[in-house]
């Protein structure tokens, strides 16, 4: 069994204890860019609700730093082996998270930059595959009536 790495999560003050709306998001499924506050605030609630919590690991700027993050992070059906297809990557991610017992998923990529800088084709490749997996997984007859609720969170 994989131990898939741990969100380094902090608490963040609501600026004047007020309800951040930016934080409604979470509920909605789907492909977001936000700032690290506000990928914080998230983070803490889809834990304190009970979601599933994913993040990244920092400073991936190449494809196979991408490929090598993804196997270290995520549950994957089935495992993945090499750092040539990206099909292959993006359909071992699905069926990974698709497997999960959890409905509620959050997926957090801090430091993306980096690999934008370095791997330009390669971060465009891996950012359309995160865009995709929400509409997916939510797919309900693609997951055989056991929709997901993805948030995939690219913090800029």
């Amino acid at each position: 069994m994989l131990a898939w790495q741990a969100c380094n999560i902090r608490a963040v003050p609501s600026p004047g204890g007020r309800h951040d709306r930016r934080v409604d998001m979470l509920g909605s499924p789907g492909f977001f860019a936000v700032d690290e506050l506000t990928a914080a605030k998230i983070m803490l609630d889809a834990q304190s609700d009970g979601k599933r919590v994913f993040c990244f690991p920092g400073h991936i700027s190449s494809k196979a730093q991408f490929f090598d993050g993804v196997r270290a992070t995520f549950p994957l059906d089935p495992p993945l082996h090499g750092y040539h297809s990206w099909d292959a990557l993006a359909d071992s991610l699905w069926s990974g998270l698709e497997g999960l017992q959890e409905e509620d998923i959050v997926i957090v990529w801090r430091g993306s930059r980096h690999m934008q800088m370095q791997a330009e084709e390669d971060f465009a490749i891996a950012l359309d595959i995160l865009h995709d997996l929400p509409g997916a997984l939510a797919d309900v007859a693609l997951t055989v009536n056991q929709p997901k609720k993805l948030l995939v969170l690219q913090v800029v």
